[in-house]
C-alpha cells in the first residue's frame, strides 16, 4: 500500500548468504621471508673437512703473502746506480734471454714490479682478513 504516494520497501531477513574468508596464497616472497626468520640465530654445524680444507685455504693464502713480501723486501735491497754493473735480464722457457744494461729502464721495471707485488700482496691480506674458518 502506498501511504502519502511511497511504496514501502519490503525487507527480507536472513536471505543473505554468509561472509566467507579468502584464504590468502603464500608468495615466493613470502615463503622466503619465512625461511630467513626461522634461519636466523641458527648455525649449522661445520664437518671437520669443511674446517680442514678452510684452514689449508687459509695456510695458502698466508704462503702467498710471506713469498710476496720476501720477494718485495729482496727487490727493495737492489741499489741502482749509473755505474756499469746494473744489469737486468729476463729468460723464457726455449732459453731465449733478454738483457739490458740501461739504469732508466731498470729503473722503471723494477718500479713496476714493486707496484705489482704490493697490489697483490695488499690483495692477499685483505683476503687474509675477511677469511672465516
Amino acid at each position: 500500500m502506498k501511504k502519502n504516494g511511497v511504496t514501502p520497501k519490503t525487507t527480507t531477513t536472513g536471505t543473505q548468504k554468509p561472509a566467507t574468508t579468502v584464504k590468502k596464497e603464500e608468495t615466493p616472497k613470502d615463503v622466503t621471508e619465512k625461511l630467513a626468520k626461522e634461519a636466523v640465530g641458527k648455525t649449522t654445524p661445520i664437518s671437520i673437512e669443511d674446517r680442514m680444507t678452510a684452514f689449508d685455504q687459509l695456510t695458502g693464502l698466508a704462503n702467498q703473502r710471506t713469498r710476496l713480501k720476501s720477494k718485495l723486501e729482496e727487490l727493495n735491497k737492489f741499489v741502482f746506480n749509473n755505474g756499469a754493473n746494473c744489469e737486468f735480464s729476463v729468460k723464457d722457457e726455449e732459453g731465449k734471454t733478454f738483457k739490458t744494461t740501461n739504469n732508466n729502464l731498470i729503473t722503471l721495471v723494477t718500479g713496476i714490479l714493486k707496484d705489482t707485488l704490493e697490489e697483490r700482496k695488499t690483495e692477499i691480506e685483505a683476503q687474509i682478513v675477511k677469511f672465516q674458518l
